[in-house]
């Protein structure tokens, strides 16, 4: 889990159903929607990832912002192009279900933020900061 960021807010809307910043009733609905449908599938920031060197799975480590009031969070998107719209087209991330999520998270007692909106000022990925994350982290 990684840097905070203070410039995500906790929520805004502007009324429209298919944005990220659609008010709660919209997003609930397309959650229920999701769990009806079988599986409910979220889209999680992580740091990027490296393959193992042993050739065992990937590592992935969740990525942590801060609201504005400098509360830790992990910011979860219902849909990939929430995340990449509030994130970046270069942010990390990885798919998986809630429940997986669930059970992850359920010892690191770490608050959750579903589809929130961040402040254009954000601090967001780009592919040279990729390159040099992986880099370093050899």
């Amino acid at each position: 889990m990684s840097f905070p960021d203070p410039a995500l807010s906790s929520a805004s809307t502007d009324g429209s159903s298919d944005s990220p910043r659609g008010d709660s009733s919209a997003r609930e609905y397309s959650a229920l929607k999701k769990v009806s449908e079988g599986v409910a599938w979220v889209y999680v920031p992580t740091l990027p990832s490296k393959p193992d060197a042993g050739g065992g799975p990937r590592q992935v480590q969740f990525e942590l912002r801060a609201l504005a009031d400098g509360t830790g969070v992990l910011p979860v998107f219902t849909e990939q192009e929430h995340l990449v719209q509030q994130l970046g087209e270069y942010q990390p991330f990885e798919r998986m279900p809630v429940l997986e999520l669930l059970v992850q998270l359920s010892e690191a007692q770490v608050r959750v933020a579903v589809n929130p909106v961040v402040r254009e000022d954000a601090e967001r990925w780009s592919a040279d900061r990729i390159a040099a994350w992986r880099m370093g982290n050899r």
